[in-house]
């Protein structure tokens, strides 16, 4: 599998050779990947406080070994896992930012529409997102689930508006309200709690939104 190599300098140099043409750095990451999904079916069916180590190994069909190759605690392993996922969300939102020109409610369909669309196509997405809402876990590393999502859609909203920074902490603290609610209502959606369609519920929250924004600036 490896070996060693001397070089002119009586300098022992690892030499790393592929297992059947995988890398072991390749393997490593393949591990970890297997791991974040085992995890998201674990806390994602089950909730994160039923989901164990030994949970998400045997789910990724990995001995424990393997987990602390790529995670030192459970609690690291969440993290990463939040991180994947608050990346996914917001890439969507990102994307909605590209146009300043587009219309205020157009934006906030498209950004709110993909966050949506993305958690409602994965249900085990929904509850992670909702039981990340307000959780110590993230607070020192991406600063919480529900304050990343609400800083992403005020900047949606206010995109290209030249909004000062009174404007932009008014609307910073309706949009963590909103975040906060969608979460909520995006689970009792998939719970049929309500009984509206998906695109109503996009619809109903890009308008609560947009009506947000009219508060902080009714020139928008």
């Amino acid at each position: 599998m490896g070996g060693t190599t001397l070089c002119q300098d009586n300098v022992v140099i690892p030499v790393v050779r592929p297992f059947r043409g995988v890398s072991a750095e390749e393997r490593r990451d393949l591990r970890r990947k297997q791991l974040l999904d085992g995890c998201l079916e674990v806390a994602g069916t089950a909730g994160m406080a039923a989901t164990t180590i030994d949970a998400v190994s045997r789910q990724a069909g990995l001995s424990k070994r393997y987990f602390y190759e790529s995670f030192r605690t459970r609690d690291e392993l969440f993290v990463a896992l939040a991180q994947r996922l608050l990346a996914e969300i917001s890439s969507g939102v990102l994307d909605s930012m590209t146009d300043s020109a587009t219309e205020l409610i157009d934006r906030a369909r498209m950004g709110i529409g993909r966050v949506i669309t993305v958690l409602t196509d994965d249900p085990r997405k929904a509850r992670l997102f909702t039981e990340l809402i307000g959780s110590e876990l993230l607070k020192d590393t991406v600063g919480g689930a529900e304050h990343e999502l609400a800083e992403l859609l005020t900047q949606l909203l206010l995109a290209g508006t030249g909004s000062d920074q009174s404007q932009y902490h008014r609307l910073r603290l309706a949009t963590l309200v909103i975040v906060a609610g969608t979460a909520k209502a995006v689970t009792s959606w998939l719970d049929g709690k309500l009984t509206v369609s998906r695109d109503d519920l996009i619809e109903e929250v890009a308008q609560m939104s947009v009506a947000a924004a009219h508060t902080v600036r009714s020139d928008l």
